[in-house]
């Protein structure tokens, strides 16, 4: 079987970024990219790259930020760089589909007791099934994205996706199952039995164990850790880590580190420390 691919996040707002991008094409054709991020950057249309486009929701988390409810659709407003950020249905999909290879429909991270697993799950749904009602570029293929819930509760709303002709969907905030995947692995088991065919990515799992690990049970992962490695110095290997790493040593750091997560040899013309 085929190891899953990988798909390298940039965020295009670190100097370190901006070089990684330049040599990207020799490794791979593809990159994600989270929209917070993605309609802030310069040149995005300059990326030799297909791009993946999600909404970045993973920032209501981790910067705070509030929902905003409406009749066909939940948003979200995240407290991102000094001020309100709002990520809407209809904008990510009209980005998506300006720019992107593939996008995930936006995510309602659970945040108890505000927001059950259940009730991010339910909105998330909702969105998804607006945005596949108004996807209008047929380029674009059309990602679920459902933060991870009960197995049984998981699985009922991936019905209803694909009830809705979705192939692909992806699944956030299951990071916190990395220390003991037990929970995760019997979720994405019973939903590869369900549904063989069905497309799955798995958001922010991009250590070199989790290739092995989910590796027969999802078609893809992503993962900045490559990058946030390189800028401590370290490679995903056993070799002693660089004290304060020049820019230069970052991203040849980073650009062999995604030569592990690709499994592939780094090519001639790389640089080298």
């Amino acid at each position: 079987m085929a190891p899953p691919l990988f798909f390298p996040v940039l965020t295009l707002a670190h100097p370190l970024d901006t070089l990684i991008a330049a040599y990207l094409p020799l490794l791979t054709d593809r990159a994600l990219v989270s929209y917070p991020y993605a309609k802030r950057a310069k040149d995005l249309e300059g990326l030799p790259l297909k791009l993946f486009v999600d909404s970045g929701s993973f920032g209501f988390i981790k910067y705070g930020g509030s929902i905003v409810e409406g009749p066909e659709y939940t948003a979200l407003s995240l407290s991102f760089r000094g001020g309100p950020d709002p990520i809407t249905p209809p904008e990510l999909l009209l980005f998506q589909e300006r720019h992107a290879t593939w996008g995930a429909t936006l995510d309602i991270p659970a945040r108890p007791p505000e927001i059950t697993p259940e009730e991010a799950l339910y909105r998330s749904v909702h969105n998804a099934l607006w945005a596949a009602r108004t996807k209008r570029n047929p380029n674009l293929t059309l990602v679920a994205s459902l933060p991870f819930a009960p197995t049984e509760q998981f699985l009922r709303g991936v019905q209803r996706v694909e009830a809705a002709g979705f192939t692909h969907i992806a699944m956030a905030g299951a990071l916190a199952h990395r220390r003991d995947p037990t929970p995760l692995l019997k979720l994405l088991t019973q939903l590869k039995e369900r549904s063989p065919h069905l497309q799955i990515h798995l958001f922010g799992f991009g250590q070199p164990e989790d290739l092995h690990t989910f590796g027969s049970l999802v078609t893809s992962l992503d993962s900045s850790s490559y990058a946030r490695r390189a800028l401590e110095g370290r490679t995903f290997g056993t070799a002693p880590a660089i004290e304060d790493p020049t820019l230069l040593e970052s991203l040849s750091l980073a650009l062999h580190n995604l030569c592990t997560l690709l499994m592939r040899p780094a090519p001639l013309g790389f640089p080298y420390l």
